[in-house]
């Protein structure tokens, strides 16, 4: 018997199966002028191959993580250094959890749908429950608030430097203005600063700053000619769909996965691509590129490395984040 989930769950478990299909096998882009770069390491956060990637949280060395296990159908918070050596981990109550976030003081934040935003410290013991109606994940923590861009282009904000001292909380809401997308799995938001997001339609690879304080926003214009081709490329697609097949709700993401550094650069990994040369592009804050890193990504083969999703970049080192709970490092220090 199939299990209904919530709207919410539906959406942010279903990101294995819309990455896997957005992905093409080839690139648009000519051989890069210096070899790849080739991982550094490789490793995986979930605990068995059974586990699926739902969201993921970095801070310092070490990587924060929330899965659910499609056989036992229980979640799972936690905790991996940078290196691939286990932390801990901690299997969460009976109920249905979208989004994993980490404040500075090491403590993990969690989303779970009809209940709230319940708090764990570093090593896994719960703290506490603050009731926030909302079955929106929580995409980002931008300085002391949670963010949640919704696929209508509002975004939601939690200020959590109350969460454990009030028993329920009220959402402040924006509209972002960013073209609205199909589910919240097409948007990814990056926090650039305390205040300062970038929300980005991965489908339409449309960006937006946005002060998550006071919601005004202003466009991002970038100036990559490898997204202008992906968008072209999947438009082509769902052209040629539509008049073969009929198909008309044909989605794909041309910025699969997506992240930022300390400096407030935006990293967007461009499909489609080959296994042997990813593009990953890094821009600056207003959209200009700065570098074109191309690298070597582990065989799709693999169930742990089925689906980019996430880019976390730590001084030299840039991760690469699937949806298996695979984790690919490449050394920032040399490539184009």
């Amino acid at each position: 018997m199939f299990e209904r989930l919530p709207q919410g769950v539906r959406e942010v478990n279903r990101r294995h199966f819309i990455r896997s299909i957005s992905v093409l096998p080839f690139s648009l882009f000519s051989a890069p002028a210096q070899p790849s770069l080739t991982p550094t390491r490789k490793f995986t956060l979930c605990q068995n191959s059974s586990g699926v990637l739902i969201s993921c949280d970095i801070l310092g060395e070490r990587i924060y993580y929330l899965q659910r296990d499609r056989t036992s159908r229980d979640y799972i918070i936690g905790c991996t250094a940078a290196d691939g050596n286990p932390v801990w981990s901690a299997t969460l109550p009976k109920g249905y959890y979208t989004s994993v976030a980490v404040r500075g003081s090491a403590s993990v934040l969690v989303h779970r749908i009809g209940v709230g935003v319940e708090e764990y410290d570093s090593k896994g013991k719960r703290l506490g429950v603050t009731r926030v109606w909302t079955n929106n994940p929580f995409h980002a923590l931008v300085g002391n608030l949670l963010v949640a861009a919704r696929h209508d282009s509002n975004i939601e904000v939690l200020d959590t430097a109350t969460l454990g001292r009030e028993t329920s909380q009220r959402l402040s809401q924006y509209r972002s203005a960013i073209p609205p997308a199909p589910s919240q799995d097409f948007l990814a938001v990056e926090a650039i600063s305390e205040r300062d997001a970038v929300v980005i339609n991965k489908a339409s690879a449309a960006m937006r700053r946005v002060d998550v304080k006071s919601g005004a926003s202003t466009a991002i214009q970038w100036d990559s000619p490898e997204i202008k081709r992906s968008l072209d490329t999947y438009a082509a697609k769902k052209q040629e769909a539509m008049a073969s097949k009929g198909i008309t709700n044909l989605n794909s993401i041309s910025l699969p996965a997506t992240g930022h550094d300390s400096s407030g650069s935006i990293y967007c990994l461009v499909s489609p691509y080959k296994l042997e040369a990813a593009l990953v592009l890094m821009l600056s804050p207003t959209g200009k590129t700065m570098r074109r890193i191309w690298c070597v990504l582990p065989n799709r083969m693999q169930p742990e490395y089925t689906s980019p999703m996430r880019i976390f970049v730590s001084g030299t080192i840039l991760l690469i984040i699937f949806t298996g709970g695979g984790v690919a490092a490449y050394s920032l220090t040399t490539g184009v």
